[in-house]
């Protein structure tokens, strides 16, 4: 690893400079990189027409017709959000929300509930309540998905490059950490030679 420091003692940015080029360039690539929407509905009609509202914004369209397929979908792969219907069978919207909160990886992704049905208070509340981010009647305006859609997409995008700062910053402190210790240690082992050099000088002059 460079020592960050010149021949002359003077302190060099270059890799400074470097390290901060590097993470430019991959913050860049999270902007470029394609975003995951999930789509969640046991209507396969309802998934072409939000796929079609959704078609031109350039994001990769992940379609799920139950509470199994999504559990699959999220395996190994990142979603900004995730557009979940409520009224499914087998598993409601409201179980398969549950479900996601509870694992790791999506903990902490917006889900925002589309329905058709009971848009009661009581149910509203039992949307949020098991993690929600907007709960949404059918039939919504597009132009309010798209705008809704777009300002999650673009905090998962931040999320992602301060992510990637933070694994940046935790790699120079360590990379430095690591040169002051050999710093150090050569520090020592000069001292050490210097002192034994002029014992040998004063036993010479003895």
């Amino acid at each position: 690893a460079q020592s960050g420091w010149a021949p002359d003692g003077e302190r060099s940015d270059a890799p400074v400079e470097g390290a901060y080029a590097n993470l430019e360039q991959r913050q860049r690539t999270v902007l470029e990189d394609q975003v995951n929407i999930l789509i969640v509905d046991d209507r396969q009609e309802n998934i072409i027409a939000l796929e079609a509202i959704l078609g031109d914004m350039g994001y990769n369209i992940v379609a799920a017709h139950s509470g199994r397929e999504v559990l699959r979908a999220v395996l190994g792969r990142e979603f900004a959000v995730i557009l979940l219907d409520v009224r499914m069978p087998e598993m409601d919207g409201f179980e398969i929300a549950s479900l996601l909160r509870e694992r790791e990886q999506t903990q902490h992704t917006p889900i925002i509930f589309l329905t058709a049905g009971d848009n009661s208070q009581d149910k509203v509340f039992l949307g949020y309540s098991v993690g929600a981010v907007d709960y949404m009647a059918k039939p919504f305006d597009p132009v309010i998905l798209r705008a809704k859609i777009g300002v999650f997409v673009e905090l998962h995008q931040k999320s992602l490059q301060l992510k990637q700062l933070n694994e940046e910053l935790e790699r120079r402190v360590t990379e430095r950490t690591e040169q002051l210790a050999e710093a150090n240690r050569d520090l020592t082992r000069e001292v050490t030679e210097r002192r034994r050099a002029e014992s040998e000088v004063r036993l010479l002059n003895t």
